[in-house]
């Protein structure tokens, strides 16, 4: 009895049996669904990478956002304190005003300080037109401002 080597029974069984595609071998409707499939694969593929990355984009701009608006509510805040120290203020002025011998003088001649105008500067040479000025009254005591 002579025992042929495993390798040329199994390659002797394989040339009985030809491997055939499915695609090849199958009708056109199975033909049909195996293309579609395919590409229905590959749209699939394609969609959920847009969803995903639209999904980002969307929670990376609401962070944003979040952090703006909070930025945004702060400023407000510090705007109504600020608003709310100067009233403070002005009230305190007004009733220090209203309060005799509290700082507050109205104002009279006797009270009014008047200064008198500083003398005027020579023309400064590196110009090329000098500067005209009106000729200020030097003796002249009249109040320039409170």
């Amino acid at each position: 009895m002579s025992v042929a080597p495993k390798s040329k029974i199994s390659s002797q069984r394989l040339a009985k049996f030809k491997i055939n595609s499915l695609s090849e071998t199958a009708p056109i409707w199975v033909q049909w669904l195996i293309q579609s499939q395919r590409y229905t694969s590959a749209i699939a593929f394609i969609l959920i990478s847009a969803t995903l990355s639209s999904y980002a984009a969307i929670v990376y701009s609401q962070q944003l956002w979040n952090q703006e608006y909070q930025k945004l509510q702060s400023l407000q805040r510090k705007e109504r304190e600020l608003t709310t120290a100067g009233e403070l203020r002005k009230n305190q002025l007004a009733e220090t005003a209203i309060t005799p011998n509290q700082g507050l003088v109205a104002p009279s001649p006797e009270n009014s300080l008047f200064l008198e105008a500083a003398p005027q500067r020579p023309a400064n040479k590196i110009t090329k037109s000098p500067i005209k000025s009106s000729p200020v009254p030097q003796n002249n005591p009249t109040p320039l401002g409170y």
